[in-house]
């Protein structure tokens, strides 16, 4: 910002040399006003040009003697009002911020590096989530009402047989909702199909003999029912598969060979594996 000092006063020389070239200008102006007074007409407009230079001159000369003579008085240095007000940028809520910022990164790659876990996919890789759909989007409505409509036909088709069983009985069907017994046969299947272990109403202190019987009956009551909606072509639900895990169990017998009526067979191979490789004799010829 540049200081405000005192006005200096033109020097007398300075002046002087500007008088004579400005002297000199004027002189040539008139040479050629005169040579063209004479040629063509006189210029009105020259006299007043003249004057007003005149006065001009006079009152800068004026001018710069009272600036010098009450320079010093006058002037009183720089005024408040005149400063422009000063603005002030914090940087301290800024770094703050960004310091935020690498410490939350810097932490989160801390966790990824000493996890135990395979480091995932960058997030620019990410596949972007779908918004979730509001309770006012048209879109939402429709998705509620066909996952209903897909709840109510898995439903009907895992208890279609109990239906079928209710109109054979009871004649035709009043209306979808099992009644009685099929009610709590209905409510099994259900748990079933939620994931439960086995039948809730399963009797469990029954003989041996009356348990293989019951479950004889309930296979083959299974398989007629699927056999008979392949052929009518109703589609049903999906067969579960009881995982059977087999031990194999060798027993406190030989490991070797077959052992039928009391004797014990030894294959040639058997042999083998038991006096091992034959060694050649070492010694050579005499």
């Amino acid at each position: 910002m540049a200081m405000l000092g005192k006005r200096k006063r033109r020097s007398p020389e300075k002046d002087a040399r500007d008088g004579s070239e400005s002297g000199s200008e004027e002189d040539v102006r008139e040479v050629f006003r005169r040579h063209f007074e004479a040629r063509f007409k006189a210029l009105p407009e020259a006299v007043s040009k003249e004057r007003k230079q005149d006065d001009l001159s006079e009152s800068e000369g004026d001018q710069d003697d009272s600036a010098g003579e009450d320079g010093e008085d006058d002037w009183e240095g720089l005024s408040d009002d005149d400063t422009a007000p000063v603005e002030v940028v914090d940087h301290a809520e800024v770094s703050r911020v960004a310091m935020e910022d690498e410490e939350s990164a810097g932490r989160a790659g801390m966790r990824a590096f000493m996890s135990s876990k395979p480091p995932s996919s960058s997030a620019a890789g990410r596949k972007p989530t779908k918004p979730p759909l509001t309770n006012d989007s048209p879109d939402s409505d429709t998705e509620t009402h066909n996952l209903a409509n897909d709840r109510a036909l898995q439903k009907l088709l895992r208890e279609s047989r109990l239906l079928s069983e209710s109109a054979g009985s009871n004649g035709p069907l009043s209306s979808l909702a099992p009644m009685g017994r099929n009610r709590h046969k209905a409510h099994e299947l259900h748990l079933l199909s939620l994931g439960a272990k086995g039948s809730v109403h399963a009797e469990q202190n029954v003989p041996m003999l009356k348990r293989k019987g019951m479950e004889s009956a309930a296979r083959e009551k299974e398989r007629k029912r699927r056999k008979e909606a392949g052929e009518t072509g109703v589609v049903l639900e999906k067969a579960r598969k009881e995982k059977t895990t087999r031990t194999r169990d060798r027993g406190i017998g030989v490991g070797v060979g077959r052992f039928k009526g009391g004797t014990l067979k030894l294959s040639q191979n058997d042999v083998k594996r038991i006096t091992g490789p034959k060694e050649k004799s070492r010694r050579g010829r005499r």
